[in-house]
């Protein structure tokens, strides 16, 4: 509203051209953007301990109000999370078969909504458990179907206008209203391409401006997927979809990954960070299952929400392990996930290389030093002992030995010279010595 004295103040919702990081859409989608300000205001009422005015924003919606069949109509996030549209999208029956529940995600946030359950639960972890799946297992899905209907429609030979606005719609319910207009902005952490900024600060592989390439490559691909349209190339708008929904897996696993870094460090069962890998790693795991299950069952185990055992039992290298076996089967490039470093702990996701502690399924924590760098230290061993013995024989040849009987003492340059070990055996025997170490790290990698 507006007081009379207040002449030149209005209530102004934003010009529908402004671009959305970016991107700038040729549809009026201003509206599916700002269902990031429900997702705002449920993180406040939850903070609040507000839960059932959190459920009734969740349930109706409050901010995205579009033009429906029978006129004005508002879009809920709950009406995302159980839309029977999701079918379209091909990833949905991973998550059906994961959780055995189509309304998997909604089951998830109704639980943490209900104080009634999850009764261990902290008041941040219910705040993080409801937002985060919100953000990262709802939103992501529904731009996922967004961007299916637009291939749908574009195979249909429908206008391009409906195809153009399904793309738009996409587009919107990943960036979001707030902050939107620049690359890099921060967006209030709201949405994937503020999610997208943060862990590329944390996995080391921002560009040279400080902009997720994550970001970068997406706007790329929206504006790819926009010409395929205009143009009627429906075989190229398939491919660009499925780089999508690569694309987005990314900062899902460095943030399954950061939290397990910090849940191995805290051993806290009520940080919050508890519950947020929890459903980070949620939104992967469904898909990891597909490519392999015991690698899965792996993340499940150190990652879930339980209070049986302390969080990541088995350690945050376990953890990184599984995820480097399986990027290939994601048609990941394990570079684009970049290096974890923190506290001195540095790892190399693609090979799940590094010097961090892992325990046993006991609780004893051994020093976890992987097979790469031990088999550097053996080859540069090798090379000492191979120069040494150069050495040795050279100067015993100048020397022109005399050879006298043997007093019983055992003489090493005398049993060389005697031919007692030869020096394929010397070396030989370097090598089975370097072969052991490089196999006892593998199966403490292993363990």
């Amino acid at each position: 509203g507006q007081h009379i004295s207040d002449s030149n103040i209005g209530c102004n919702d934003g010009d529908k051209d402004t671009p959305l990081a970016g991107f700038m859409p040729t549809t009026n989608v201003r509206e599916y953007a700002q269902l990031d300000l429900d997702v705002l205001e449920i993180k406040i009422l939850m903070e609040m301990e507000a839960y059932q005015a959190a459920d009734d924003l969740y349930s109706h919606g409050k901010h995205a109000e579009v033009d429906g069949f029978n006129g004005p109509e508002m879009v809920s996030l709950a009406s995302l999370a159980t839309s029977s549209d999701r079918s379209i999208v091909p990833q949905l029956d991973s998550f059906v078969r994961y959780y055995g529940n189509r309304n998997y995600a909604d089951d998830i946030i109704r639980d943490a909504l209900n104080f009634n359950k999850l009764t261990n639960a902290s008041k941040e972890q219910r705040q993080e458990i409801v937002v985060k799946s919100i953000q990262y297992l709802v939103l992501y899905m529904g731009a996922l179907q967004a961007a299916y209907d637009a291939l749908n429609l574009c195979r249909d030979g429908s206008s391009n206008i409906s195809a153009e606005e399904a793309w738009d719609r996409s587009a919107a319910l990943l960036i979001g209203s707030i902050k939107g207009s620049s690359y890099g902005s921060d967006m209030n952490r709201q949405s994937f391409f503020a999610l997208a900024q943060v862990t590329c600060r944390e996995f080391n592989n921002c560009d040279d401006d400080g902009v997720s390439q994550v970001n970068k490559k997406l706007v790329l691909l929206l504006y790819a997927g926009k010409g395929e349209i205009k143009g009627g190339s429906c075989n190229a708008l398939s491919r660009t979809v499925k780089k999508i929904g690569t694309t987005l897996l990314v900062p899902l696993i460095q943030s399954t990954l950061r939290c397990a870094l910090a849940n191995d460090k805290t051993k806290e069962p009520s940080s919050s960070d508890f519950a947020v890998g929890y459903i980070f790693s949620r939104a992967v795991l469904p898909l990891v299952e597909d490519v392999d299950r015991n690698q899965a069952q792996i993340i499940n185990r150190n990652m879930d929400f339980q209070f049986r055992v302390e969080p990541v039992v088995n350690g945050a290298a376990a953890v990184f392990n599984a995820f480097a076996v399986i990027y290939n089967g994601l048609n990941i490039n394990c570079k684009d996930i970049g290096n974890a470093s923190g506290d001195g702990v540095i790892i190399d996701p693609c090979t799940g290389v590094g010097a961090t502690t892992i325990k046993s399924s006991s609780g004893n924590r051994v020093l976890f030093i992987l097979a790469p760098i031990l088999a550097v230290i053996g080859i540069v061993s090798l090379f000492f002992v191979r120069r040494s013995l150069r050495k040795r024989r050279s100067k015993i040849e100048e020397e022109a030995p005399m050879f006298h009987p043997s007093n019983g003492v055992l003489d090493s340059d005398q049993d060389l010279l005697h031919g007692g070990y030869s020096d394929a055996a010397i070396v030989d025997g370097d090598e089975a010595f370097s072969r052991r170490i490089q196999k006892q790290a593998t199966e403490a990698t292993l363990t």
